[in-house]
């Protein structure tokens, strides 16, 4: 056959790509427009009528012998938590605004606080409600086995408390961390801004999806290790026996003392590592090693600070 008849058939097979490529468009923005619509309507609705004949909320306020409970476990989806000190005698927890099947209740040598996971309606309906969930558990001064939280969305607050293992989960919110001892830390965020304050621990874990992580006077005899995607990671007063870093996107700043190997993994954004060490602690012949795989930007690395 000759060059014309096949140039005319690649014409023709051009011609439908690109009818069927505007009709996938087409379709496609009328069905963004349709959810969009649908959406406002729902809200409207919502709005409109009284949402708490369907999703009902209620306080509560329970308290615990001290000298029962060893753990502390938390798995509540949409709520503000405060965990702090207290200098009463018992165990006191506060839920306001919480929904109508919360629990609280110590099985064995754990404090359990949670709430049934929501159907899908009603994670749809929580949208819509103004509401403003709250539960504070006030704890007595004691060392502590484990605390667990497992949150979905809304801000955690600890404070002035002492546990073997402390373990977070959390989906969007920020978090807070003040004055806490422990032997191992381990905290995952997914969206949030994260603030770690005087902590002593034997080992950290940070995970960090997208925000920020400001870290202050952290003493972590073993390692601090710090994995983060979006977000600046600033460090000051530290005091570790080793560091990993690794993020993908914003600026890194550490300052103070590694007495253990270093590690950082910086994607896009400036590095600067201030080190209390002198600089023949991570020389050829140092006693730790450092090794530094930086992508786009500055690079500042400064020892006997």
């Amino acid at each position: 056959m000759s060059e014309k008849y096949y140039s005319e058939q690649e014409e023709i097979r051009t011609k439908a790509q690109k009818s069927s490529s505007g009709k996938v468009i087409i379709i496609g923005l009328v069905i963004f427009l349709v959810g969009l619509v649908l959406t406002t309507i729902g809200g409207f609705i919502c709005h409109n009528t009284d949402m708490n004949k369907y999703y009902k909320t209620a306080d509560f306020d329970n308290t615990f012998s001290v000298s029962d409970v060893k753990n502390i476990s938390v798995d509540i989806d949409n709520c503000d938590i405060i965990i702090k000190k207290s200098l009463d005698k018992e165990i006191k927890v506060t839920a306001r605004s919480v929904p109508e099947d919360y629990k609280a209740a110590v099985t064995g040598d754990t404090l359990t606080i949670s709430v049934p996971k929501p159907k899908r309606t009603q994670i749809s309906m929580t949208l819509f409600i103004d509401f403003d969930p709250r539960i504070e558990v006030a704890l007595p001064e004691k060392d502590y086995e484990k605390l667990n939280v497992i949150g979905g969305v809304g801000d955690i607050d600890l404070s002035d408390l002492k546990f073997n293992d402390v373990v977070y989960n959390t989906g969007t919110g920020d978090n807070k961390i003040n004055n806490l001892t422990c032997k191992d830390m381990e905290i995952i965020n997914g969206v949030g801004d994260n603030k770690f304050t005087n902590i002593t621990c034997e080992s950290c874990k940070l995970t960090a999806g997208t925000g920020d992580l400001d870290i202050r006077n952290i003493n972590a005899a073993k390692e601090l290790r710090i994995e983060s995607g979006v977000g600046d990671t600033e460090m000051t007063g530290a005091k570790l026996g080793g560091l990993y870093i690794e993020t993908g996107t914003g600026d890194t700043d550490f300052a103070g003392t590694v007495n253990g190997n270093i590690y950082v993994e910086a994607g896009t954004g400036d590095l600067d590592i201030a080190l209390t060490n002198p600089e023949s602690d991570f020389g050829s012949n140092g006693k730790y090693t450092m090794t530094i795989d930086k992508g786009v930007g500055e690079k500042n690395i400064t020892y006997n600070n």
